[in-house]
């Protein structure tokens, strides 16, 4: 009976959740190129729960406090971002609703196609997370962090860098020059291969002045410290 218990609680929580995140509103942010659009032919053909199957649990790609990146099988573009148990669905819909932000103001994020469920083994467990734009081969880049004249970037970093990492630091600037109050706590970013940068993983987004001057500023001057 205890078994029958867990079980069925499990299965009342997944319906609970499939409500939550059918309430999203999932869709590449940015305007598509044929490879998006292979992507989202490969997307409509998987199922709409996950297995080992489709994704690949022998390597973790990254792995945070909520959340595990895996790889699909048959797609090195893409990748599943798959809650840790029992963490609450609202980090997915505050991930979304923070990146969301962002790319509407013109900073480029990865892009999220839909929302799925992913069983571990076949097991009874179903983990949720969103099928998401993979980066291959980026490198890491805190923005949050003072960047000045005696701080040196990585070479890899550097050896990434050109004049698409040029533009998108404008942009950026730009972005926070237009929105004095604009806050991003963990201001962080990745470089591809191809020089372009991406802002991802933000623990907060908002529009407030009360910590314009120890946020929005720091993150401008540090943008524009990153060009010289």
């Amino acid at each position: 009976n205890a078994d029958l218990d867990i079980v069925t609680q499990q299965t009342e929580e997944s319906k609970r959740v499939a409500e939550v995140l059918d309430g999203l509103k999932l869709g590449p942010f940015n305007s598509e190129t044929s490879s998006q659009d292979d992507n989202i032919a490969y997307i409509k053909k998987l199922p709409t729960v996950l297995t080992n199957a489709e994704i690949d649990t022998d390597i973790i790609l990254g792995e945070g406090t909520f959340k595990s990146a895996y790889a699909f099988r048959d797609n090195p573009n893409l990748i599943f971002l798959a809650l840790q148990e029992n963490e609450e669905t609202q980090i997915l819909t505050e991930e979304i609703r923070m990146l969301g932000e962002l790319n509407k103001l013109g900073v480029k994020t990865p892009k999220f196609y839909r929302k799925a469920s992913f069983t571990p083994g076949g097991g009874l467990i179903e983990r949720h997370g969103l099928i998401v734009q993979r980066i291959t081969e980026a490198k890491d880049i805190k923005l949050n962090e003072e960047i000045d004249e005696n701080t040196r970037l990585s070479q890899e970093v550097l050896d990434y860098s050109n004049q698409k990492t040029l533009r998108d630091i404008k942009r950026l600037q730009q972005v926070f020059a237009h929105n004095p109050d604009l806050t991003v706590d963990d201001f962080q970013g990745i470089i591809d291969q191809d020089g372009q940068l991406y802002i991802i993983d933000p623990i907060d987004v908002g529009n407030t002045s009360e910590y314009t001057l120890d946020y929005s500023t720091n993150h401008e001057l540090n943008l524009f410290n990153l060009m010289w």
